[in-house]
């Protein structure tokens, strides 16, 4: 994204000069220009289904193909969701490089516990959807979960699996695993006993990641 009307800003040129694979690629004006085009209509007032699901493989070139590819051959594998009215699907990264994770460690460390596996960083993965009609929840939400059962069966075969679920995307069913990972989680249970200890955020309050305590 560029601010401003230039379609081939010098601040980006490194990125514009790479030839296109896809013919809308174009650099975006603004943020709300980019949101709109990536999501569907209504996505942002409440009237859409949704489920996500996490995982994490050891970054490699391989990995990256790994990820791709389990996602395009779960949607062939899945005629059903031809059915399942206006359907997205998508599959996004959060990558934590080398550098970034050494940096964390001569901090001092980081409150997700993680370490580099390969000298090549992690890749954190997020498989999504959103829809429209409950009537479709089943299909979708078993397409969701078999995709990332299928990639973590694949990766460990591969010695590619990562044991870390991002929190912010984990899916439900998730959570529990997602805060077993974190060496740091009892500390965090023993703040929210001292801060909370009517355990207002844990018992009161909907929604969020809750401790079980």
């Amino acid at each position: 994204m560029h601010q401003g009307s230039d379609p081939d800003p010098e601040s980006v040129r490194n990125f514009t000069s790479i030839p296109a694979t896809f013919s809308d690629l174009r650099v975006a004006q603004n943020v709300n220009g980019h949101y709109n085009d990536t999501n569907p209509p209504n996505f942002d007032v409440g009237l859409r289904r949704q489920i996500f699901s996490a995982t994490s493989l050891k970054s490699s070139a391989e990995a990256v193909y790994m990820i791709n590819t389990t996602l395009f051959d779960a949607v062939a594998a899945t005629p059903k969701l031809k059915s399942v009215k206006d359907l997205s699907v998508t599959n996004t990264y959060q990558t934590f490089t080398a550098s970034m994770l050494e940096a964390a460690r001569a901090a001092g460390g980081d409150a997700l516990d993680l370490h580099d596996p390969n000298g090549n960083g992690v890749n954190a993965v997020l498989y999504g959807a959103n829809w429209i009609d409950a009537k479709d929840d089943d299909v979708v939400n078993k397409f969701i979960q078999d995709t990332v059962d299928t990639l973590d069966a694949k990766a460990k075969a591969a010695d590619l699996y990562y044991n870390f679920i991002w929190i912010n995307d984990a899916a439900e069913s998730q959570i529990k695993q997602a805060f077993s990972k974190y060496e740091s989680f009892p500390r965090l249970k023993d703040i929210a006993r001292r801060y909370d200890p009517d355990a207002v955020f844990q018992k009161l309050l909907p929604g969020g990641f809750k401790l079980g305590i």
